[in-house]
């Protein structure tokens, strides 16, 4: 079997040792306590046995941060990524040759690949392809927190080193000392933040009116971090986001920019060819891509406000970590998994049946997590590893290096120990904001969800789905109308403007012949609604299969 890699990022360092083994490695982490350079990444795999996976984990366990990893001998390929899968992993075998690449690109661009039908009907319901699947039937991704061996023969081994498995147990409390030991642990995180980056790096924070980011800004500030830049946008009438993280700024005295969504801008955008570059990038045949940050990003890069050196620190993903994603079902005995995960992660389209399926072959894969921790699991492996996270390809694509401190090893094992009880709708976290983590200048100043009206407690929303629902003739029709799944209203950050130069409908606009024929009959379900009309992130997906799968270059309107 003959290995050959494909990476195509310029962070990659590569290390060969005199016994021919090859190191190839990307990100930062801190090992063993210590935060190591590229060449020290790569030379703490050079005392490993060249057969011998317990050795290789054994290092990959140890680490904290943000990597990806690939090793080459002459008879086996190592290769692992991070608990957040931050640098995706492909690989794809073909004859006697398997490819190691960290980049999938547009159909046209692929050699050796036949389109995965059922991969695309969950990209599109989804925005991601499901476990190790791609779009393409024979690429497979490394997922979050996953090694893989392949050996001389070509055989693969694969291996989940780290998950997110929660206590979702009914407890209501933890330890006396563990308000002491959080603070402490958020200490360690951005200690291991600034020691990652280089000295004269400025640190870049997106400022929201929500707490993830403003978590970011307070534990910089507490460590004596005064020269942060910080950015928001929005449109100009927006009355709680864009005035919250304004005021944060500068009671933290940090700068402050604010770039505004306007229609105008978004055409700007759409009328880029750098854009539909920038989607078969990001999307890499899985995840789909982020457009909400890209106008600000380019905007602050083209008036000189963001520099080369820039570190932007994005609060991904807080919310979810500190409990925000959890829904009441969970704490009921007789909920239905696979329901409760179609509902949630299947938002884009009308519902189709195959994706049913999908997600049953994924808890049947997946039997020996019990359901209800699952569902957490299922959120982290897949849409924050996949989705959310691959926001951070936006900063990428125009030069900036990143980091994700609130997807921390330590600090994601330590909250996944939190009770659930304590973390649904981040409860213990909103009691320590002020009791123990904030600065004198935030504590008490409300986020912009506290702004907002009140929204009645979940539990009265779900009571009435599940009494509505038990009558045969109107359960599609309250699936539709509770879950938002066939919701019409305007993105809040304008993101419909990016396709409203069309006139067409949704069929029409968002179809190529390329496309398998299930596919295209899904998308011209909805061929009745016009684009203004539909739901900005499922138009996005269709659009970007559209671009994946159209021959390299602007796909016709």
């Amino acid at each position: 079997m003959f290995f050959q890699t494909h990476l195509t990022r310029s962070s990659w360092y590569f290390l060969q040792t005199v016994s021919g083994l090859q190191i190839h490695v990307t990100g930062q982490w801190e090992l063993d306590g210590k935060q190591q350079s590229g060449h020290e990444m790569a030379a703490a795999f050079t005392a490993t046995q060249e057969e011998s996976i317990h050795s290789f984990k054994q290092i990959i366990t140890r680490a904290n941060g943000n990597f990806a990893v690939v090793i080459l001998s002459r008879n086996h390929a190592f290769l692992a990524t991070d608990q957040i899968r931050s640098y995706p992993l492909f690989y794809h075998r073909h004859g006697n040759t398997v490819t190691i690449t960290d980049r999938v690109g547009g159909c046209r661009e692929q050699d050796h690949v036949t389109l995965a039908e059922n991969s695309l009907h969950e990209f599109l319901s989804s925005g991601f392809v499901y476990e190790g699947k791609t779009i393409y039937r024979e690429l497979t991704a490394l997922q979050a927190g996953e090694f893989v061996r392949i050996d001389g023969m070509g055989r693969i081994s694969s291996r989940r080193y780290l998950r997110f498995l929660p206590d979702l147990s009914q407890h209501t409390t933890v330890p006396d000392e563990f308000p002491d030991q959080a603070d402490h642990l958020l200490l360690d995180v951005f200690r291991r933040l600034l020691a990652s980056c280089p000295p004269a790096a400025r640190l870049v924070l997106p400022l929201s009116g929500g707490y993830d980011s403003r978590l970011i800004a307070n534990y910089l500030y507490r460590l004596g971090v005064r020269d942060v830049l910080c950015f928001s946008y929005g449109t100009s009438d927006d009355t709680t986001e864009v005035p919250i993280s304004r005021e944060v700024a500068r009671r933290l005295n940090y700068e402050w920019h604010f770039v505004e969504y306007t229609p105008e801008l978004w055409h700007e955008v759409i009328a880029s060819e750098e854009t539909e570059q920038y989607l078969r990038f990001a999307c890499s045949g899985v995840s789909l891509p982020h457009l909400q940050d890209y106008p600000a990003i380019r905007e602050l890069k083209r008036r000189g406000v963001l520099k080369a050196g820039d570190i932007i620190i994005p609060g991904h993903t807080g919310d979810f970590l500190f409990g925000n994603h959890l829904l009441p079902e969970l704490f009921q005995k007789n909920f239905n998994p696979l329901h409760l995960l179609a509902r949630r992660h299947t938002l884009f389209w009308l519902p189709d049946f195959s994706n049913r399926r999908s997600l049953r072959t994924v808890l049947k894969n997946n039997r020996e997590i019990p359901a209800d921790v699952f569902f957490e699991t299922f959120n982290w492996q897949e849409r924050q590893a996949k989705f959310i996270v691959n926001s951070i390809r936006v900063y990428e694509w125009f030069g900036f290096d990143w980091r994700l401190p609130l997807w921390d090893k330590e600090l994601m094992l330590a909250w996944a120990r939190v009770p659930a009880p304590l973390r649904y709708r981040r409860r213990l976290f909103r009691q320590l904001w002020n009791e123990k983590f904030a600065v004198s200048q935030l504590r008490d100043y409300p986020t912009s969800h506290e702004l907002e009206a009140d929204v009645p407690e979940p539990f009265l929303k779900f009571t009435l789905i599940k009494f509505l629902i038990a009558f045969p003739l109107l359960k599609i029709p309250m699936k539709y109308l509770f879950s938002g799944r066939y919701s019409v209203a305007p993105h809040p950050l304008l993101l419909h403007e990016y396709f409203s130069a069309a006139t067409e409908r949704v069929g029409n606009y968002f179809t190529v012949p390329e496309m398998p024929g299930s596919i295209r009959r899904r998308i011209r379900r909805e061929a009745k609604r016009r684009v203004r009309s539909a739901y900005s992130n499922g138009l996005l997906a269709a659009y970007t299969l559209k671009v994946m799968l159209s021959p390299t270059g602007k796909p016709g309107r």
